[in-house]
């Protein structure tokens, strides 16, 4: 299969050639000050789920229960397979390079901000593993607990196997292609199913799972009769008897999108001081639609990491932002090819960039991978 196929949806929206003259930096937006983080709900002590486990479980291959089934058995085996590979050669080294680099840059950062991320909280937490809460959202429905609750043994199965395809295309371009997270996603099961699955691979105790909708501004959960979509799902978990909040959000970040819900922002800063990741995002920071979030991102993130598809390297410079470059940047893969930067790569023709020991991002087709992280 061709890689531009990956790209069809991005290239509808996209606009002509935009340099930096796009940018519309004559009133810079007003940073939102950071209040005292406001949970939606107040978790004193973590409290397991045994429902909750046993569904993820199920979807994550390891039911015991199923694996008397040969067929559940060999799917989850393959994609288990395919697990462990995608550790080795991407969250290992990634885990590895932050911890020498970044650790201490980001320890005073409550929570992650992952916007175009969909579900993917297997890179965020490779990135970022000491993070109380991540945020992360996309434009895929949230999903329902009684269409994940219908999970059988038969369903597991299908499931497990499309996984391996997510994973596969993974390891070898460190990101998922949208074609295949497609298969996983319904007005039902949604991204829940998919965030569920790498939960579990982190070996996670899920406690409560919560459905939440916007009303008036304010989060609030759903009732088990609303039989509307939600608009975010929040999950309890912890990993090595460590608590995390994980939040899903099905948010439109254009600016219109946002200017629907302008509470969101205010929402994403009073979880706390953030950090940020963005990867794989299409170049749509780099257009006048999603200015917006870009501008959140420079005038409110402690610490943003990021390749080439997120914020220009010169709107970065304008902010008067530290932009420290790793990899290499030589080109834009062809379905992109309007969205190169003359400048990055002149700043990437210095000798003292250092090299990086993973590789994600569009460029690994011309086997470049290339991280900017602004400070």
């Amino acid at each position: 299969m061709r890689i531009s196929k990956l790209f069809c949806t991005a290239l509808m929206i996209s606009l002509s050639f935009a340099g930096c003259k796009e940018s519309k930096q004559n009133t810079p937006p007003q940073k939102v000050e950071q209040a005292a983080p406001v949970a939606v709900q107040q978790v004193n002590s973590f409290a397991p789920d045994t429902s909750q486990n046993r569904l993820a479980d199920i979807i994550a291959g390891k039911y015991k229960p199923f694996t008397a089934d040969k067929a559940y058995k060999k799917a989850s085996d393959d994609m288990q397979k395919e697990w462990e590979s995608l550790k080795e050669k991407k969250h290992t080294p990634i885990r590895t390079w932050m911890n020498k680099n970044y650790d201490g840059s980001v320890k005073e950062a409550k929570s992650l901000y992952y916007p175009f991320g969909g579900p993917d909280f297997s890179y965020a937490f490779a990135f970022y593993p000491n993070v109380k809460n991540y945020i992360l959202v996309g434009l895929e429905p949230v999903g329902s607990l009684k269409d994940l609750g219908n999970f059988n043994l038969k369903s597991s199965t299908q499931f497990l196997n499309d996984m391996k395809q997510v994973l596969f295309y993974s390891i070898r371009f460190g990101f998922f292609r949208t074609k295949d997270m497609k298969k996983q996603f319904n007005d039902e099961s949604g991204a829940l199913n998919v965030m569920l699955f790498f939960l579990k691979q982190y070996n996670a105790d899920l406690g409560k799972i919560t459905l939440l909708k916007w009303d008036n501004g304010t989060l609030k959960e759903m009732d088990v009769n609303d039989k509307s979509k939600a608009d975010c799902v929040h999950i309890d978990f912890q990993i090595d008897k460590v608590s995390h909040n994980l939040y899903y959000f099905s948010q439109d970040l254009s600016n219109s999108g946002l200017k629907k819900r302008p509470y969101f922002n205010e929402w994403v800063s009073k979880q706390g001081t953030f950090c940020s990741l963005v990867k794989s995002a299409s170049y749509l920071m780099h257009i006048d639609p999603f200015f917006d979030v870009r501008d959140f991102l420079i005038k409110n993130s402690i610490f943003h990491l990021q390749d080439d598809s997120g914020i220009k390297y010169c709107d970065m410079l304008k902010n008067k932002k530290k932009v420290t470059l790793f990899g290499a940047y030589t080109q834009t893969i062809s379905a992109f090819s309007h969205r190169g930067q003359p400048d990055m790569k002149k700043a990437y023709e210095s000798k003292n960039i250092l090299g990086l020991p993973f590789s994600i991002g569009y460029n690994v087709v011309f086997r470049q991978t290339n991280i900017q992280v602004m400070q």
